[in-house]
C-alpha cells in the first residue's frame, strides 16, 4: 500500500534527522538531558547539583554510565522534545521573517548556577571544590531597587 510505504519512509527520514540532530548537538544535549533527568528524579528533586551525592556532583564516569542506563527512555524523550522544539521554532521564525517580522529575545548575562552548563563544564566557571560559585554579580541598590538585584 502506497500510504504505508510513504509513512514508513517519512518515519525513517524523521529518525535520520533526529540522529543527525543528536550528533550535531551532543556537546550540550547529552549533558542537558542527563541533568534534566537527575534534577527531576525523586531522590534529587529540589536539590542544587552541588548538593547531589559526590559521584553525581563530580560526574564520576561510573555514576554517569549507571544514570544513562537508568534513564535511557527519559533521556531519549528529552532529546526528542528538544529536536521537535527546534523544528517548530525554525518554522515559526521562518514564517515570521517571510512576513517582515523580527523575533527578538532577551538573553541573561550569566549562566544560572544550577544548570547543565555549569554542572557539565565546571572548568569554565569560578567555582569552589563543591561546585558553588565563588563570586556573584548583580546590580547595587539604586532609585529603582533599594536592595539591588542578584
Amino acid at each position: 500500500d502506497a500510504s504505508s510505504s510513504s509513512s514508513s519512509s517519512s518515519l525513517s527520514s524523521l529518525r535520520e534527522q533526529f540522529a543527525v540532530f543528536c550528533e550535531k548537538n551532543a556537546d550540550w544535549l547529552d549533558a542537558a538531558a542527563l541533568f534534566h533527568c537527575l534534577s527531576n528524579s525523586d531522590d534529587l528533586q529540589g536539590l542544587s547539583w552541588w548538593d547531589w551525592p559526590v559521584e553525581l556532583r563530580d560526574r564520576a564516569p561510573e555514576a554517569m554510565r549507571a544514570s544513562e542506563e537508568a534513564y535511557r527512555d527519559e533521556l531519549l524523550e528529552f532529546k526528542a522534545l528538544q529536536f521537535f522544539f527546534e523544528r517548530q521554532w525554525m518554522a515559526v521564525r521562518a514564517y515570521a521573517n517571510a512576513r517582515g517580522i523580527s523575533l527578538i529575545g532577551d538573553m541573561p548575562i550569566y549562566v544560572g548556577g544550577h544548570s547543565a552548563d555549569v554542572w557539565a563544564n565546571r572548568d569554565l566557571f569560578e567555582l569552589n571544590d563543591e561546585g558553588k560559585a565563588m563570586f556573584v554579580a548583580g546590580v547595587p541598590p539604586d532609585a529603582f531597587s533599594k536592595t539591588g538585584q542578584l
